[in-house]
C-alpha cells in the first residue's frame, strides 16, 4: 500500500531540497515530515539517516494517537449525563404507567416508594448484569472494574448506588415509624427527611465535582466501588 497522508499531494510538486528541509524543520508537524520522507523515498532519494528519521517520526505519531485514543476512552462525562436523562425519562414513564393501571389501587405512599426504589433497583441490576443501563447502551459507554478488563460484580453495583440506596432505606424506615407512632412523629420525620435530602444533594454535588476533575472521569461512587466508565 502506498504511503500517503494529507500532505502528500502538496509535496509532490516540491523539490528534493525543499522536502529535506521540511524533514528537519521545527515549524512542520510530524505528519508533514513523514509525508516529505515518503515522497523522497518514492523518488529513490532515501538514506539510512532518513529511514531512521522516518521511524522516529512514525513512533511519535503512533504514541500521540495512542494517547488521544486513551484520553477519548475516558471522556464520558457528557454521555453519562445524557444517559441519565434517557434512563430518567424511561423510569418516569414506567411510574406513570403504574399510576394509570386501573387494576390497582395505588396509594400516594406506594407510588412514592416505587419512584424512589425503582431507579436504584434498575441501576444495580442493569449494571451488575450488563455493565450498562439502557441509557449507557444508547451512548455506547460501559461500566467496568477499575482494571478495565473484567466485568463488575453485584457487590460493586450495590456500592455504586450506596448514596441513593441509603436514602431509599431511610425513607422506608421513616414510613414505618410514621405508621407505628402516628401523627405525633410527622414533624420529626419531616425534619429528618429534609436533612437526608440536603445530604443527598451534597453527595450529588461531590459526585459531579470528582467526575469533572478526575482524569478518567471517575465519580465518587466509582472510587467507592472500584469501577470506571469507558467508551466502547
Amino acid at each position: 500500500m502506498e504511503k500517503r497522508n494529507i500532505f502528500s499531494s502538496k509535496f509532490e510538486k516540491k523539490s528534493n531540497e525543499e522536502l529535506k528541509a521540511i524533514t528537519t524543520s521545527s515549524a512542520h508537524q510530524e505528519a508533514a515530515k513523514l509525508a516529505a520522507i515518503w515522497e523522497l523515498e518514492r523518488r529513490g532519494d532515501q538514506s539510512k539517516e532518513m529511514s531512521s528519521l522516518a521511524e522516529e517520526v512514525e513512533g511519535k505519531i503512533n504514541r500521540r494517537n495512542e494517547e488521544e485514543t486513551k484520553a477519548k476512552r475516558y471522556q464520558t462525562t457528557g454521555p453519562r449525563f445524557i444517559a441519565a436523562i434517557i434512563d430518567g425519562v424511561l423510569l418516569m414513564t414506567i411510574v406513570i404507567l403504574f399510576e394509570l393501571l386501573p387494576i390497582w389501587d395505588w396509594s400516594a405512599s406506594l407510588i412514592s416508594f416505587i419512584s424512589l426504589a425503582l431507579p436504584v433497583a434498575y441501576s444495580i441490576l442493569m449494571h451488575a448484569r450488563f455493565g450498562q443501563t439502557l441509557g449507557k447502551m444508547a451512548l455506547s459507554i460501559k461500566l467496568l472494574n477499575k482494571d478495565e478488563k473484567s466485568e463488575i460484580s453485584i457487590g460493586q453495583a450495590v456500592l455504586r448506588s450506596i448514596g441513593p440506596l441509603v436514602y431509599v432505606v431511610s425513607f422506608i424506615l421513616n414510613a414505618l415509624i410514621a405508621s407505628m407512632f402516628g401523627p405525633q412523629s410527622f414533624e420529626a420525620i419531616a425534619i429528618l427527611l429534609m436533612v437526608l435530602m440536603f445530604i443527598y444533594w451534597c453527595w450529588g454535588l461531590v459526585e459531579i465535582v470528582t467526575m469533572l476533575f478526575d482524569e478518567k472521569s471517575r465519580a465518587l461512587h466509582d472510587y467507592i466501588a472500584g469501577t470506571v466508565v469507558i467508551r466502547e
